[in-house]
């Protein structure tokens, strides 16, 4: 579900200026398999939708769903695949881009830069571009300041508390944004094409 407002960009110029906001877990880095098998080690079996972030919550305890958490993001980090399409477009929108990311211990972000270093994500960034934060408060402050022309996130809660001049993309390769509230005037890409038809079309 591409909402495009009849075809209407988010950005219609990329100018020099333009700030492009990304995150990580679930929009560069997909984890929906690692999530699968993390849940199916606990005994849970789920289709692809349920793992999204925005409502495994819903079919776990909570000390469950947590330990399934703590394992993808840690344990598992080293396996999860990078998203279709999506280096091809940190490439070509490269000097426009923040990443903001929470990684909520020292060890996870030390995994993340293996992986994005593994994933080659570091030759067409540079670290400035990369704000690491150990809570989702401190993103939401960053992102404030910075005030990106538009986010990109997997996650519907930072989405809502981005700043009125920011434009939200939910990332959803999943579809399940049919399964909770999308806020009005929040776009879903299914993929990272979709991005790039928002952005560059």
């Amino acid at each position: 579900m591409l909402n495009r407002t009849k075809h209407k960009k988010f950005v219609h110029t990329l100018k020099n200026n333009t700030c492009i906001g990304i995150d990580l877990d679930g929009v560069v880095i997909d984890h929906t398999r690692q999530f699968f098998l993390a849940c199916k080690k606990r005994g849970f079996i789920f289709k692809p939708w349920q793992v999204n972030t925005n409502v495994l919550g819903r079919f776990l305890p909570l000390n469950i769903y947590m330990a399934v958490k703590s394992d993808v993001y840690e344990k598992r980090r080293p396996h999860a695949l990078r998203m279709p399409g999506s280096l091809q477009t940190v490439r070509l929108l490269a000097k426009h881009i923040h990443v903001a990311s929470v990684q909520k211990q020292e060890e996870s972000e030390k995994r993340l830069w293996t992986w994005l270093r593994k994933h080659k994500f570091l030759t067409c960034l540079n670290r400035r571009q990369f704000h690491i934060f150990r809570t989702r408060a401190q993103k939401l402050r960053f992102l404030k300041k910075l005030k990106p022309q538009v986010f990109i996130d997997d996650g519907l809660d930072v989405l809502k508390g981005l700043p009125h001049a920011t434009r939200p993309i939910l990332f959803d390769p999943v579809g399940a944004y049919k399964h909770i509230k999308v806020s009005h005037g929040m776009v879903v890409a299914k993929s990272w094409r979709e991005i790039r038809k928002l952005l560059m079309s």
